[in-house]
């Protein structure tokens, strides 16, 4: 079985939104760098 691809980052920010959403908008709170380790820890969540 061929490995998933990892998470693209629109795909990680998307789902992110979805879980924080509740009052947050983290795409305006966040920074790039803080968005990107984010993106990292889920893709981890994902790929287990």
């Amino acid at each position: 079985m061929k490995q998933r691809p990892p998470l693209k980052m629109d795909k990680c920010i998307e789902f992110t939104n979805k879980k924080f959403s509740e009052g947050l908008n983290l795409a305006k709170m966040l920074r790039n760098y803080e968005y990107q380790f984010l993106c990292e820890e889920t893709s981890k969540i994902f790929s287990n």
